[in-house]
């Protein structure tokens, strides 16, 4: 089954440009602790992974071109 990024939720993802994997908590605008591993989801990467499934890749647009952003895995926390 496939899991939907939502906010709240923990992804893992890999820029594909890099080959850089990453891992954030999706949150609400305003909604964060200044946590290095949050992602709001009003950021351009943020906004383009909302909704979208594990295994997609995605081209994000951000201020300094475009990036691939693949997601590896996406855990909704709290559940099991």
């Amino acid at each position: 089954m496939n899991r939907i990024v939502k906010v709240g939720c923990e992804l893992c993802i890999k820029d594909m440009g890099t080959g850089d994997d990453e891992t954030y908590i999706i949150i609400n605008p305003g909604g964060g602790s200044n946590d290095m591993n949050e992602m709001s989801i009003a950021s351009p990467i943020g906004s383009a992974l909302l909704d979208r499934s594990e295994g997609e890749i995605v081209e994000v647009a951000v201020p300094s071109g475009t990036r691939k952003i693949k997601i590896l895995k996406v855990s909704h926390l709290g559940k099991k």
